[in-house]
């Protein structure tokens, strides 16, 4: 079995993290499982489109001016059909 290495200071540096919130929530039908398309203000670093399947537990309402701590994508990787980057958000990260 191989043993994971911990993160270091220096891993942590690395990672660019911002905080945004939510200023807009769309149904996403065709998103393979029941989804929201969220628009997420960065502040200076202007607005961002993401995709949440979080349907199941939350309300669109309940979302709305909910900061959320997105995490930066990497190139690549686009959502199907919005073809744009994207912010990777978890539903453990709601604040």
């Amino acid at each position: 079995m191989i043993r994971a290495q911990m993160a270091t200071t220096e891993d942590f540096q690395k990672i660019e993290m911002r905080v945004g919130r939510v200023v807009s929530v769309e149904e996403f039908p065709e998103a393979r499982n029941p989804s929201y398309k969220l628009t997420i203000d960065l502040g200076p670093h202007g607005t961002r489109r993401s995709s949440v399947a979080v349907k199941s537990w939350y309300l669109r309402e309940e979302l709305v001016d909910r900061v959320v701590p997105p995490g930066a994508r990497q190139a690549g990787g686009d959502l199907r059909p919005l073809r744009r980057p994207r912010l990777r958000w978890r539903r453990c990260l709601l604040l």
